[in-house]
């Protein structure tokens, strides 16, 4: 086996540890949260799946089925106590802890709805900016910016790029280092690059 420029031991290769099957169809996305053991999930079934490592396996830690569609991709915030999904019912809905503790449970605190004309097939969050992009089967990119004021979660639509693409946008993803910098893709076979003005 081959990885970064040099052969890798037999022992070293990749092992199966575990294998989850909570879901009912075909699951879109995993994504793992940033500081925490935590896996999420999301599936053709319209649910998200939360998994928590516990002594020798990964159980379910809550499922979440507030999306009427297929339920595309999450992304979690820098901080981790929140995070987002976006779904082919055309919603963006976002997902806070109600307490610091571990066993603390998500909860829907804010549904994104009538912004998109067709399903959402991916979202990411800027942790820098407290920014959330989405690609959309309408061939837009929409950012939304977040805003937390004493116990409110608000977003509101900063900004719409208007055929950001020839055909549907499929993925979506801010840069990590440097701030702003957006990249998209698309059926219509392009990569788009984008800078958000700080």
């Amino acid at each position: 086996m081959y990885g970064y420029g040099k052969v890798v031991d037999e022992e070293e290769e990749l092992q199966l540890l575990h294998v989850i099957t909570k879901h009912s169809q075909d699951v879109k996305r995993v994504q793992w949260h940033p500081y925490e053991e935590i896996l999420a999930s999301t599936s053709y079934d319209n649910s998200i799946q939360l998994y928590e490592f516990d002594a020798e396996k990964w159980n379910v830690q809550q499922s979440l089925e507030e999306h009427t569609s297929t339920v595309w991709s999450l992304s979690f915030n820098g901080s981790g106590n929140y995070f987002c999904t976006c779904s082919d019912d055309r919603t963006v809905k976002i997902w806070k802890r109600n307490s610091e503790e571990k066993t603390a449970k998500w909860q829907c605190v804010c549904t994104l709805n009538g912004y998109h004309e067709r399903p959402i097939f991916d979202i990411d969050w800027c942790s820098k900016l407290d920014l959330i992009a989405t690609a959309c089967g309408d061939n837009n990119i929409r950012l939304f910016q977040f805003e937390s004021e004493r116990d409110e979660d608000n977003f509101h639509l900063m900004q719409k790029i208007d055929n950001a693409h020839n055909a549907d946008v499929n993925g979506i993803a801010w840069n990590p280092v440097k701030t702003g910098l957006l990249a998209s893709c698309s059926d219509d076979r392009t990569v788009s690059l984008w800078q958000c003005a700080l």
